[in-house]
């Protein structure tokens, strides 16, 4: 599993260098190490989702007093910025444009991406939600996880749209800690009634309900919000 991810990482930055030079653009690169950067939040959500990895993981350093895994930090360089730059490319040879309706279709790409990678890695047991308590309506901790990365996803590609013309000083500064920003913005408040109803949900699963609905509910305007805002910067895109 490693040497895969390896060289899928490998095959990522080696595009992105070529797609610099083809473009003219360091964005992709830049999107690419704005991945790793995203990493050192994943022990916060060990603590507050119940996900857990897999014991023989090599672990690299600890965060949080939760350990930072390899494969982990190498795999986040692509997780959540391939979809964003595949769509990201697609704008710039003009195959594709910013239009509200494309915009959430762009999301629900994402959304099925990250719901084979969840799928992928749920069934090769890198991770799981055992140690999590059990979801109403018999959804599975992995909707809601991919509900979540996709709207990261979204964001990134919005920003990266917004900065592509930018210094490249500007670039750095707006897209290495991007992710992790976007991460923590999502996962950490906009899924907070989750997280939060998760510390409830053995005594009053009622809480549990309402904490995933809003957190839907919250996923769904930010995803609306951000497909407006792709709409109505269509015209420096065309």
């Amino acid at each position: 599993m490693d040497v895969g991810v390896i060289l899928l990482t490998l095959v990522c930055y080696a595009l992105a260098c070529l797609l610099w030079w083809q473009l003219h653009t360091p964005v992709f690169l830049l999107c690419l190490l704005s991945g790793h950067v995203g990493a050192l939040a994943s022990p916060l959500w060990v603590l507050l989702y119940g996900v857990t990895y897999r014991a023989d993981l090599g672990v690299w350093f600890d965060v949080l007093g939760q350990p930072v895994y390899s494969s982990v930090v190498i795999a986040s360089a692509w997780f959540y910025p391939l979809p964003a730059l595949i769509i990201l490319y697609l704008h710039r040879v003009r195959w594709l444009g910013a239009r509200y309706t494309i915009a959430l279709l762009t999301f629900l790409v994402m959304a099925i991406y990250h719901f084979i990678i969840e799928t992928i890695g749920l069934g090769l047991n890198i991770w799981s939600y055992d140690a999590a308590p059990l979801l109403p309506f018999g959804l599975s901790h992995g909707l809601i996880s991919t509900a979540l990365a996709a709207t990261i996803s979204m964001v990134l590609l919005y920003t990266v749209l917004v900065v592509q013309r930018f210094s490249l000083i500007s670039m750095v500064l707006s897209l290495v800690p991007a992710t992790l920003v976007f991460s923590l913005m999502i996962q950490g408040v906009l899924g907070a009634p989750f997280w939060v109803s998760l510390r409830f949900a053995e005594s009053q699963s009622w809480v549990l309900i309402i904490g995933m609905l809003s957190t839907l509910g919250l996923l769904g305007w930010a995803v609306h919000i951000i497909a407006w805002g792709m709409d109505h910067m269509n015209w420096e895109l065309v």
